[in-house]
């Protein structure tokens, strides 16, 4: 059976992950509004999951351009372009943003993409330099339908930079820590990928 997923491991220098850490904890302006599946007009502030996160950028056409933090910018843009060399990969990069979990904040089943956008990846990177086990397996899953009862069908431990590569359609969630006082944190790259015109880096 093929997977979903595409992770890669070992990817970061442990010295990168903790500053990326430090700085992603202690200077982003963090809020409460990565809402999940929102269901109320016109602001969708009622949805399956409120968790805290924090948007870099976000586009919705090559150039159109309706988010971005310039001052934090530059660092994702870093971290971007060292996953694409990772991958091997070129991609149309629409959106980054920081997601970050506590005690209790399970995240719901989502999709970060409709059913037809078959074209879109998220790539998702943990970014915390340390995990214990102790403070859980803080999983990623995906789920078998858009359901929040539905069954893991792939499940990834939190690993400090462990990138994960899914299709942005696919339904799934991150568990949050079992320990208070720990913060899970996680960047979402969401790309788009046409296949037929896409070319490894290697042939450019």
């Amino acid at each position: 059976m093929n997977r979903l997923c595409d992770v890669f491991d070992d990817k970061f220098d442990p010295l990168y992950l903790h500053e990326f850490y430090e700085n992603t904890i202690s200077t982003l302006p963090y809020n409460f509004t990565n809402i999940a599946n929102r269901e109320t007009k016109p602001y969708g502030h009622t949805g399956s999951h409120r968790l805290v996160g924090c948007n870099i950028f976000h586009r919705t056409g090559l150039n159109d351009i309706n988010e971005i933090k310039w001052e934090y910018f530059p660092f994702f843009q870093h971290m971007y372009e060292m996953v694409e060399e990772i991958v091997n990969e070129r991609f149309f990069w629409s959106s980054c943003a920081v997601n970050l979990q506590a005690k209790g904040m399970d995240g719901t089943c989502h999709a970060d993409a409709g059913p037809d956008d078959e074209d879109e990846f998220t790539i998702l990177v943990m970014t915390n330099p340390i995990w214990k086990k102790e403070w859980g397996p803080a999983s990623f899953q995906l789920l078998e339908k858009y359901d929040n009862n539905a069954r893991v069908i792939e499940e990834y431990e939190y690993v400090p930079g462990r990138i994960l590569i899914i299709p942005s359609p696919h339904p799934h969630r991150g568990l949050a820590p079992i320990e208070p006082y720990v913060y899970r944190t996680s960047v979402v790259f969401r790309v788009t990928c046409d296949f037929e015109k896409h070319v490894p880096l290697d042939d450019k």
